[in-house]
């Protein structure tokens, strides 16, 4: 039942990220594997799954780093990254993705709304543990 609610809640939150300026797709990969586990957007699903591959295998990069950072300063362990080329940027915080037009984008406001998103999955994890 709560894993139904999570996906209702996570699928209504990700609409709301088209609410921002430059937002052009949103989704959420698995942080298992990497295949697109839900998406919404204008995007081709077959770029969108290539594009959550590639997240999901730079998080991996990235958290190794953040690991080796962690030793040397005092960084926290990774929270999240964004990657920008050409006219474009992606945003990640955990599993979840946003493609946008950088440009048009405020890069705080998509970082906040996605800590959010990603906060609340986990306290929709913890309840179906009950």
């Amino acid at each position: 039942m709560c894993i139904i609610i999570f996906v209702i809640k996570t699928k209504t939150m990700l609409d709301k990220f088209f609410e921002m300026k430059g937002v052009i797709a949103a989704g959420v990969f698995s942080p298992t594997d990497g295949s697109l586990l839900m998406f919404k957007g204008d995007m081709d699903r077959k770029k969108a799954a290539d594009v959550a591959k590639m997240c999901y295998r730079n998080t991996k990069l990235f958290a190794k780093q953040a690991e080796k950072l962690q030793e040397i300063t005092e960084m926290t362990p990774l929270k999240g990254w964004a990657f920008s080329a050409g006219d474009y940027s992606i945003c990640i915080i955990d599993q979840f993705g946003v493609f946008v037009k950088t440009a048009q984008s405020n890069f705080d406001d998509i970082f906040i709304a996605m800590r959010m998103i990603s906060e609340y999955k986990f306290d929709i994890k913890l309840l179906s543990k009950r």
